[in-house]
């Protein structure tokens, strides 16, 4: 299904529309505004419970920046963006700023339920001016270097329980950088694991590992050492050789 498809399909289940959330946005907004819509099905991903992401894009700028209503059935994040928000948001994307990065992801996966005039296009245009799949790896690929880097200097002090707390941010961020570099980011961690499995590792033969290592695995206090240090050996072992 496409985007279109798949945001009717979600709004069925919730037994709700767009008009909704337009005629709410149109009552706040004096002008031209564009209105997108992010939700996390349109990757593959997401359950009944979660959220509509709304981004209403505008000329002029709001003291609201951002919103939580219930509009039908569905619950809305609404946040409002101007022209120099959006510009600012851009001009700093190089700044890795987890935000940033999340915010710009979103609004180019979304889909537009409402367009105003011309002077829209131009918004468009500027959020995808920036290669944001790129800035999301090169964001992550940080994260997991610093994350492993603490694990590292943890395990030669036998820190084992901190160790263990960075071995586990590490290989979230090294899972959110294979799928990102396979086409399949997400910019919520918590996606990072379903993602790698759903598509089998994305072939890379470290799907089994992957699970035996760090999800089914038993720790007593005993065993805790030897547990860390296989986590360590996966790390060591694959988080430069499946990124490139």
């Amino acid at each position: 299904m496409n985007k279109e498809e798949v945001l009717k399909k979600r709004l069925d289940e919730c037994n709700a529309n767009t008009e909704s959330i337009v005629e709410f946005v149109k009552k706040k907004i004096k002008g031209e505004c564009e209105i997108l819509v992010y939700i996390s099905h349109f990757e593959g991903l997401g359950n009944k419970d979660s959220d509509f992401d709304v981004y209403v894009l505008s000329q002029k700028k709001y003291d609201n920046l951002v919103e939580m209503v219930k509009l039908e059935n569905i619950k809305c994040d609404i946040e409002y963006w101007s022209y120099d928000d959006i510009k600012k948001l851009v001009d700093e994307i190089h700044c890795m700023d987890f935000v940033r990065i999340k915010a710009l992801k979103k609004m180019t996966t979304a889909i537009s339920i409402y367009h105003g005039d011309d002077k829209m296009d131009e918004l468009l245009v500027l959020l995808n001016s920036v290669d944001i799949d790129e800035m999301a790896y090169m964001y992550f690929k940080s994260i997991l270097n610093a994350e492993y880097d603490d694990a590292v200097k943890m395990f030669k002090n036998k820190e084992w329980i901190a160790c263990h707390s960075c071995c586990y941010r590490a290989v979230n961020a090294w899972l959110a950088t294979v799928n990102q570099k396979n086409n399949f980011g997400n910019m919520n961690l918590k996606w990072a694991n379903k993602i790698f499995v759903d598509h089998n590792g994305f072939d890379t033969g470290l799907l089994d590992d992957y699970l035996n290592t760090f999800v089914y695995v038993n720790i007593s206090k005993e065993n805790l050492p030897q547990k860390v240090e296989d986590m360590m050996c996966f790390l060591g072992d694959n988080k430069n050789s499946t990124l490139f």
